[in-house]
């Protein structure tokens, strides 16, 4: 089966075993808490290769924002109240530099922050727009975060 050989190839774990997962349709299963271990999928031949590209990894390091109060339409966050951030990858650990785009101010100058952990951006950010870059190994990705201040914000017309 599919899932064991990516269990034992350690690139797959889950908790239990497949009996406690339950089938969604005929041959296949939802197995929960199931995460991804490492990102070298190549050469790797499953008899159900659908299986493989909808689990390999695309990315290998990943930049996730979540919390604080966000503006409506996605326009960025409130200032003082500001998003987590979250790092996903395979590395424990990865550089980290936070730079607002206008000035060039540099806020985390390589600072190393733990992966799949959330971290706290520093709290007296002001309104910009910032990027953050990480870097671990050969993987680098960016992001960018836009920091708003409460006159930016425009009341919504009521009807």
């Amino acid at each position: 089966m599919d899932l064991q050989q990516l269990r034992e190839e350690k690139l797959l774990q889950w908790e239990g075993d497949r009996q406690l997962a339950f089938e969604v349709t005929s041959g296949w299963w939802e197995i929960q808490e199931c995460q991804v271990l490492a990102p070298v999928w190549d050469g790797l031949f499953l008899q159900h290769p659908e299986l493989k590209e909808a689990l390999q990894p695309r990315d290998r390091l990943h930049i996730a924002l979540g919390g604080g109060l966000r503006v409506p339409q996605g326009q960025g966050w409130l200032e003082g109240h500001l998003p987590k951030v979250t790092v996903y990858g395979f590395q424990p650990t990865v550089a980290v530099t936070l730079t607002e785009v206008r000035t060039g101010s540099i806020y985390l100058p390589e600072d190393h922050r733990s992966t799949n952990q959330p971290w706290d951006l520093p709290a007296d950010l002001p309104p910009g727009t910032y990027q953050i870059q990480v870097r671990g190994g050969t993987a680098h990705q960016e992001r960018f975060l836009k920091i708003l201040s409460w006159g930016d914000l425009s009341l919504a017309s009521l009807e």
